[in-house]
Parts: C-alpha cells; structure tokens; sequence
C-alpha cells in the first residue's frame, strides 16, 4: 500500500490465494469423493436403503465445484477486505510487540466456536445412534435366533401338509439337529399376515369389537424350535389336525387385550369375524417378528397339521454349523420332490442382523461425519493459536531471556485456546441437549428413554475438549523451544 498498491488488486491477490488454495481441496475433495462412491455402494450388504442406485452424477459434481468457489470467496474476501484497510504507518512497524492478554475476540475465533459446537452436536448424536444399535443387539426377540437356519419351500397346494410333515421329520433324524419346524412365516423375514381377532364370550372388549393380530401358521415343534417360552397352556400336537377341533395358541400381548388378566385357556376367538371359532389351548411368549426396535404385535397362531397354503419356512435349531446341514436337508428334499427347490436359505442371526443394519449403517456414517467435523474443528483450532503464537514470537522470545519458565509462557497462550474451547464446548452442550432429545423423540429407539442422554453427551464433550486443548498447546509448546536470541531478531 506504501508503494502505491490500490486496494482492488491487493484484494484481487489475496482472493487468488484463498481461490488456489480451496480449488485444490475441491480436486481433493472429489478425488476423495470418487472413490468414497465405491466405498458407500459396498454397503449394500449392510442394507443401506437403495445402495445400488447411488452413483457419480454430473448435477452433484457441479454443485460441489460451485461451492468449493463459494467457500473461497466468502472465505477470503472478509480477510483481504480487512487486509487491505490497514494503517500504513502501523503496517510498517513491528507486528511483534502485541502483549499477553491483548488479543481480542475475533471473528475467526467464533467460527471457531461454531466448529467445536457442531462437531459436538454430531459426535453426541453419533454417540445417541450407536448406543441405540447397542440396545437393538441387546433387545429381547422372544425366541433365540443363535444356530438357527431357515429354508423356504413352496409345495404344491394338494401336497403341501403331507409334504411338510413328511420333510420335519426327515430333518429332525439328521445329525446335529436339535429341533426342527416350520413356519408360513419366519420371524424378521418380509412376511406380514394378520387379521381382526374378535373374542367369544366374556372379555375385555366388547365382543363387536376386534383386535388387529398377526398370525402365523405352524407346525407342533416350532415353538421348541425357536424356543418361544410356554407360559400356559399346551403347543400343537400333531393330532390337531382336520379331523378334530380348531385351536390355537395366543401370545401374551393378544391374550392381555382379550381377557386382561383372566384365564385365557379354553376361550374362544373369532379370527376374521366369520362363523369360524377357535379355541384357545395355549399362551406363549411375545415375540418381536419384525424388527428388534418394535414392540411385539398382537399374535396368534395355528396348527399347520390342519393343513397348508402357500410357502413354508423351515426353521432348524442346530448343534454347530447351521450351513453344514443344507446339503443334506436339499438331499432329504429332493427324495420327497425332486422338482422342489429350497430357497431363501439363511440363519435366523442373520435376519435379525439384517433387519438392524439400516440403523447400524446410519450410525456409522454419522460418526464418520462426525469425525471428520472433529477434524476440521481441531485443525482450525490449531491454525488460530499457530498464527496467533506465530505473532508473539518476539514476546516469547523476551520473556524467555528474561528468565521465565516454559510453563509461565505456556499458560497465558492456553488460557486463550481453553477460552475458545469452552465456549464452544458450551455452545455444544447447549445444542447437543435440544438435538439428542429430538432424535430421542423422533426415533423412538429402543432401550433409550426419550429424555436426555448423558452418556453420549459427555463423552462428546471430554473428547472435544480434549482435543482442542491439544491443538492449543502444541504450537504454544512450539514457541518455547525458539531459541530466545532468534525469537529477539525474528521481526
């Protein structure tokens, strides 16, 4: 400025440098993000929703170049606007006299702020979500999913009892099985059937009334298969069939809904309002049959020894590997019907598992994000007290040869770091706050209560703090290792 220079092409450099500088963390960028398309569509085995349709798209490529420029240009036209209304006298004299305790709150350090509040929110909700698929592993299905396998069949309707009885019991004589039955539809698979259950007799409900109930047909060792619990009553036997009387076995919750706390065994329900009853001989335990996040359903179940439709899901309880069996209950198969396939094959582990991810893969990417908000909140926080250390060189050089200790030079460049880290830690806790509760409410996840959770909110902000002090005394560090006769003579 001294020299001539107008304010416009002083402006116009330091916008080329902040221009070079974010035009090359936007090839990074999409370098990173090129290959990151690969890594997310690898997730499709964890079920992430529509994994095969994301692909590289030119509208997406566009935007982020037209941001990259937007953030260089906002990003540096503040400082050069202030750059270029210096004082020339000023600029001129050293830059190194600024004293301890005299550098203001500036606008860099609330963008500071704002980083660490961010990274605070999202390493919080990270935390709430990771803690929440915790709990989804740890949920009670009513039933033990370990060393289970499942295979489909589809018989043919004139076939299909027989067929089904028939291959049980070919199964059940195999080595390594425990128990075997089967099932029009196994728990955590996509089938859904249910139907408006009206009581007979005295009840709860007005017996105008019905109750919408899941329900499942079943075979008479299913439930020692899946190790359902009993609670009252009897299972199916393999006498239950056309020739005697309708039964059936309610769950805890379809039986609480009836009859409340009287005893259900020997009533009676209405299944679809027709002139069809049947008569209640057991209750088993609540079973979460379509995700561990929800409550169990309403549910009542059906003797298969009745007779069969569509297909069937076996379920076999094994002893050690559930995979070794296959071939073996293809070939059991395959002597009753050649033509038949088995299909669907697959443990009951993972379908629970699969019904989780969705949740699983979330919380993962978020706590990527959240990571590398950290990242980017410590890295600034670190370029703020380099710079700012940076111009105190001479101080620290003075106070050095007049004898003080590293740790009387350290503190005062710390306390102006914590004073950074603390307001943004408070601003984050604030939010971090608001923001779990609403995710709480939002996804009624289970095993987390929809109050505030502490835990997450905690860690977040130890490991913020811890950190951010960290990039605060390491270049503060720095400055007392300069040689004092250099730091005298570095302006």
């Amino acid at each position: 400025t001294a020299l001539g220079g107008g304010r416009g092409r002083l402006v116009r450099q330091l916008l080329t440098e902040s221009l070079l500088i974010t035009s090359l963390g936007g090839v990074a960028g999409l370098a990173l993000a090129w290959w990151g398309v690969d890594a997310i569509r690898a997730l499709e085995s964890l079920a992430l929703p529509r994994a095969g349709d994301i692909a590289r798209e030119g509208r997406v490529l566009g935007f982020a170049l037209v941001a990259t420029m937007l953030t260089g240009l906002v990003a540096g036209v503040v400082p050069a606007l202030a750059a270029s209304r210096i004082d020339v006298q000023r600029g001129l004299k050293s830059a190194g006299a600024m004293s301890a305790g005299g550098r203001r709150f500036r606008w860099r350090d609330v963008l500071i702020v704002g980083q660490l509040a961010l990274s605070i929110v999202l390493l919080t909700g990270a935390g709430v979500l990771l803690r929440a698929v915790a709990e989804l592993h740890r949920a009670d299905l009513g039933f033990r999913p370990e060393q289970v396998l499942t295979a489909k069949i589809a018989p043919k309707n004139n076939q299909s009892r027989t067929l089904v009885e028939n291959l049980v019991e070919r199964v059940r004589a195999l080595p390594g099985v425990r128990s075997v039955g089967a099932v029009n539809g196994a728990p955590m698979s996509t089938y859904n059937t249910s139907n408006n259950v009206f009581p007979v007799g005295a009840a709860a409900i007005p017996v105008t009334i019905s109750v919408q109930a899941d329900w499942r047909m079943v075979t008479a060792d299913y439930f020692q298969a899946m190790q359902i619990p009993l609670r009252r009553g009897r299972v199916f036997a393999t006498t239950d069939n056309s020739s005697s009387g309708r039964v059936a076995i309610v769950n805890e919750t379809l039986a609480r809904m009836l009859w409340g706390d009287a005893e259900p065994l020997g009533r009676q329900i209405n299944p679809g309002g027709g002139t069809t009853y049947s008569t209640v001989v057991g209750v088993v335990g609540d079973v979460r049959s379509h995700n561990p996040g929800l409550p169990p359903r309403a549910t009542y179940y059906i003797s298969a020894h009745r007779g069969t439709w569509g297909p069937m899901a076996l379920v076999v309880r094994t002893s050690g590997d559930a995979y070794a069996l296959i071939p073996q209950i293809r070939a059991e198969l395959r002597a009753l019907d050649a033509t038949m396939p088995l299909f669907d094959v697959q443990t009951m582990s993972e379908l629970v598992s699969r019904q989780i991810a969705p949740q699983r893969t979330v919380a993962w990417l978020l706590v990527a994000f959240a990571l590398l908000a950290l990242g980017l909140a410590a890295a600034g926080l670190y370029g703020v007290m380099a710079h700012a250390t940076s111009q105190r060189t001479r101080e620290v050089g003075i106070r050095m040869a007049l004898g003080a200790q590293r740790f009387d030079v350290v503190r005062p460049l710390l306390r102006e770091g914590g004073r950074v880290v603390a307001l943004g830690v408070v601003a984050g806790l604030v939010f971090a706050l608001v923001a779990t509760r609403v995710l709480l409410q939002t996804l009624e996840l289970p095993g987390l209560s929809g109050g505030i959770e502490l835990m997450p909110v905690a860690a977040a902000v130890v490991l913020l703090a811890a950190i951010g002090m960290l990039a605060c005394y390491i270049p503060a560090r720095r400055a007392t290792k300069v040689d004092p006769l250099i730091a005298l003579r570095a302006e």
